[in-house]
């Protein structure tokens, strides 16, 4: 386990190291330095507030999920989401999904089936999101073809997904039960791996209660994610780069491609270079681009980072007791 965790260490470090090596091929460091003491600092003040207010509302839409299972002071939940992408800034292997459940079963009392049910399902409604973005945001501004056919194809994309999320609500005991069965055949292992964490999330989404809960989730991870566009629009602005809201709706969806590559912690990287590329597409000068990211990243990580370690000590807790459990208690 040890070596696992290790080999995953290393590895996002190498991949972390290859796309700071393609970014800083297209830069002029000089000019970066420019655009950085040109930063308009009310722009970059508004950034800030943006982000505090999706960590926000992103925390509200888990407790939203999470009261099914059990109703949870919003102070409390606020700070284990915090803690949680904490842990995704400083630790290896993205282990923030599996420090939440731990905390959340410290501070609530909630089983880790559950809690790592209810993460499952925001996971789905962001994907849901970052989709859109991709491809509504791309056909809005010409990037992905035309404007109709992309928003045609978002919205049916978008109604396909939750009639999805919808079925496995309602049969995904029996899906999951007949999906391991076959899979056993070829590796019982496996199967009884992928089981427990299909099971997991089908635990999640049972806790939603219809479509009436769907409907809010869906709603409130659309308030979310615009103000997660809002706050690109705003640091994009301190660079004297005023794009259109689809547009950086656009910069966004590729941008959370750079959170899904596997990387260094923090994710160090792949989210500047994806960032890049986006703005490439759109005309965007690679000076301005790189700048608007990096200051955006370290925003983000800053915010998050500081207030999560804070939330952390007040609670009595360490990172290295965060890294301990998150592998005692839920690696297989």
């Amino acid at each position: 386990m040890k070596r696992r965790r290790l080999f995953n260490l290393w590895l996002g470090l190498v991949i972390s190291a290859v796309f700071i090596f393609l970014v800083l091929r297209q830069i002029d460091p000089r000019q970066v330095v420019s655009e950085l003491r040109k930063a308009n600092v009310v722009y970059l003040g508004l950034t800030l507030i943006s982000l505090i207010i999706n960590y926000v509302l992103r925390a509200l839409r888990w407790r939203y999920i999470l009261r099914p299972v059990k109703t949870l002071p919003r102070r409390d939940v606020f700070r284990v989401f915090v803690m949680g992408f904490m842990a995704n800034n400083v630790l290896p292997a993205r282990l923030g999904e599996l420090v939440r459940a731990y905390l959340l079963g410290q501070t609530g009392q909630v089983s880790a089936s559950a809690a790592l049910g209810t993460i499952a399902i925001e996971r789905v409604f962001d994907v849901l999101m970052l989709l859109l973005c991709l491809i509504g945001g791309g056909a809005a501004s010409g990037v992905l073809g035309s404007t109709g056919q992309g928003v045609w194809f978002t919205v049916a994309l978008a109604l396909v997904l939750l009639v999805c999320i919808y079925i496995a609500s309602r049969w995904g005991d029996q899906f999951v039960t007949r999906g391991g069965r076959l899979l056993s055949r070829l590796s019982p292992r496996l199967a009884e791996r992928a089981v427990g964490l299909a099971r997991s999330f089908v635990v999640g989404l049972q806790a939603m209660q219809g479509i009436r809960d769907i409907g809010v989730v869906f709603g409130s991870s659309l308030v979310a994610w615009a103000t997660i566009v809002v706050t690109l629009c705003w640091a994009l602005r301190a660079f004297s780069v005023p794009l259109p809201f689809l547009a950086c709706a656009f910069v966004l969806g590729v941008g959370g491609l750079g959170v899904v590559i596997p990387s260094s912690p923090g994710n160090v990287g792949t989210l500047e270079f994806c960032y890049i590329s986006a703005l490439a597409l759109l005309a965007v000068d690679s000076n301005a681009a790189f700048s608007f990211a990096i200051t955006l990243h370290a925003l983000d990580w800053g915010l998050v980072t500081v207030m999560g370690l804070a939330f952390l000590w007040s609670s009595g807790l360490s990172l290295g007791r965060l890294w301990e459990v998150s592998g005692s208690k839920f690696e297989v």
